[in-house]
């Protein structure tokens, strides 16, 4: 379990100010220091997001140098809320973050080994899934566009056919 003594940083990206908020309070609730400016050397863990992948934010967002001796852990946030919901600090454990990226071993010209991160593939026509929503600011709208009067179901037809056949 975390001791009142624990220094953490709520990493605001992807949480949202209402959150954020609620998160800053159980802090205080559960006597952790909140540390309103990451500093590597000043807290004992950071608490993250879960959609955000563990690598972005390793070394996008905090800028954390992966040789530092010292990388804190990373905590889901779903350890203070579910914390709240039993209104008692649960232990932290079960929802700290895995900071393994994936590593292939490869030699250099000296027959030595060394670690290379793989780095994700992005195909030049990767799009999402899910149907963007238009709305009047966008730069592109037009009144006689026919997908606008369209159900969602036709929408994903829509989107179906471009990414299949453009």
């Amino acid at each position: 379990m975390i001791n009142a003594t624990c220094r953490v940083y709520l990493l605001p990206n992807s949480i949202g100010k209402g959150r954020l908020s609620i998160f800053r309070e159980a802090c205080s609730k559960f006597s952790l220091e909140c540390i309103t400016s990451f500093n590597i050397n000043n807290i004992d863990c950071i608490i993250v997001e879960d959609t955000l992948e563990t690598h972005i934010i390793i070394e996008k967002i905090l800028h954390i140098d992966l040789s530092n001796s010292y990388i804190p852990q990373l905590v889901s946030t779903r350890w203070l809320s579910e914390s709240l919901r039993a209104q008692k600090l649960l232990p932290r454990e079960p929802y700290i973050r895995s900071l393994v990226f994936e590593i292939t071993k490869t030699t250099n010209e000296n027959n030595i080994i060394i670690n290379q991160k793989i780095s994700r593939i992005k195909f030049n026509n990767e799009q999402s899934i899910i149907p963007r929503i238009r709305s009047n600011s966008d730069s592109d709208y037009d009144d006689d566009d026919e997908n606008i009067k369209k159900t969602d179901e036709e929408l994903i037809v829509c989107i179906y056919i471009e990414i299949n056949y453009s």
